[in-house]
């Protein structure tokens, strides 16, 4: 029994020993920058991990063997490299850069045509308030009268920018 459970102990702590970590870097190939939140999976062990603020990667839990590591970034392409488990140097921090995707975005344009029309030829109703009456619903709201969502309605036959008004006065409420 003795001897049952001192190969037991012996199986537990060579596997214990065999748990190996993998650190990197990851940087934008371009800028050089860090790239904070790529994600780093080994889909075989079922292991993931997240760049932190410094772009430093940690893949803990690793057993000996040789493993397929993907690393994804949105807007770079995907990096995959096989790496053999142990690491000769298991405290050396690996440096990844990540290619820029190389993708471009679509054409977009942008085009008007100018109606020969006016207003006054339009038979469509046009609502404007004045600055006037802005004001004075913003202070009516404010003192919660209860005729603050008076609404005055002006018809126009016509608009002029120039700051004249072509418009019937019409007043709704008391």
């Amino acid at each position: 029994m003795k001897h049952i459970l001192l190969a037991l102990a012996i199986v537990c702590s060579q596997q214990s020993f065999a748990q190996n970590t993998y650190r990197a870097i990851v940087k934008d190939e371009r800028t050089q920058q860090v790239l904070t939140g790529a994600t780093a999976q080994i889909q075989t062990l079922d292991i993931s991990a997240a760049t932190d603020s410094n772009g430093v990667l940690e893949l803990k839990n690793i057993s000996n063997g040789n493993y397929q590591i993907k690393l994804l970034y949105i807007g770079h392409q995907d990096f995959m490299k096989t790496i053999s488990f142990p690491l000769a140097n298991p405290n050396k921090i690996f440096t990844i850069d990540l290619e820029p995707a190389k993708t471009e975005l679509d054409e977009v344009i942008i085009q008007t045509t100018r109606s020969s029309g006016s207003i006054q030829d339009l038979p469509t109703r046009v609502e404007a308030i004045t600055l006037e009456e802005l004001n004075e619903k913003k202070f009516n709201k404010a003192r919660r009268h209860p005729y603050a969502f008076e609404r005055k309605y002006r018809y126009c036959h016509a608009a002029n920018f120039s700051g004249k008004r072509y418009c019937q006065h019409s007043h709704s409420g008391a």
